[in-house]
């Protein structure tokens, strides 16, 4: 089963500055299409290990991005071939 974290967003602006924020934080994080368990946000989210949490929240958070404005959220996600899980990180 694979298990990955993914930063959804407000809106594909807000995304990008987010990607480019990581990028020069040296943080792999790939844009990929936001999953559509979760269509309240934008198509565009960020993709990277549970490892990496903690660094991409203080990366962006640093840039103005927080859960608490409600213009980020992060999602646990596991899929295999016979099933997909996104559920929210408390």
């Amino acid at each position: 089963m694979e298990r990955f974290i993914i930063a959804v967003f407000a809106d594909s602006k807000t995304a990008m500055a987010a990607q480019q924020a990581l990028t020069q934080a040296k943080i792999y994080a790939p844009v990929m299409p936001t999953p559509r368990e979760l269509t309240d946000h934008c198509g565009l989210s960020l993709r990277f290990p549970p490892a990496s949490l903690a660094q991409v929240k203080g990366t962006l958070e640093g840039c103005g991005l927080r859960e608490e404005e409600g213009n980020v959220g992060f999602y646990r996600m596991e899929y295999d071939a016979h099933s997909r899980i996104v559920a929210p990180i408390a």
